[in-house]
């Protein structure tokens, strides 16, 4: 199965995260994050998971899969979009349920893009141009992608930063 797509945003210096949260609020990207997922299958580890606000667990309008190494551990009726796993049992859970959505998006943590990565056939990308204290990195894209599609600088007061939408392809 090779078509998954990845979504991520990082900083300059490659960041994505410190201490299980991320370590800047851009409206814009959050609304483009849930434009492009929504109807969608949203596969992301259990601290990824953890760290969405609980007024926002499990991500409206996608099919949730959280990838642990003890899925027995959780509730398996909490909710119809939600649904624990592991690795090995993630593809034949995406298998069954694809018909129903446009698209299967990697949306982290580090080790779950890793994990993924050879699967993606894409990624969007929102680069912000501003160096953050962090303690997760973004795995560089390598050159088995190319950078296809790039918006203008888009400028966020909160953060006080540029940042644009790229999508890179395989």
């Amino acid at each position: 199965m090779n078509n998954f797509v990845g979504i991520v945003a990082f900083c300059k210096n490659n960041g994505i995260g410190k201490n299980n949260a991320i370590p800047w609020t851009i409206k814009d990207d959050i609304s483009f994050f849930k434009i492009i997922t929504t109807n969608c299958i949203v596969v992301m580890g259990k601290n990824t998971y953890d760290s969405l606000p609980e007024k926002h667990k499990p991500l409206k309008d996608r099919f949730n899969i959280v990838l642990t190494n003890s899925p027995n551990n959780y509730d398996k009726s909490a909710s119809s979009n939600l649904i624990y796993t592991n690795y090995d049992d993630v593809f034949s859970i995406i298998e069954d349920n694809i018909m129903s959505y446009s698209n299967v998006f990697v949306i982290g943590g580090v080790s779950i893009y890793e994990l993924f990565y050879d699967n993606i056939s894409s990624f969007y990308v929102t680069y912000i141009d501003k160096s953050f204290d962090v303690d997760k990195h973004f795995p560089m894209l390598t050159n088995d992608f190319a950078l296809c599609v790039h918006s203008k600088n888009h400028w966020d007061e909160t953060e006080e930063c540029y940042f644009r939408f790229l999508k890179y392809y395989r």
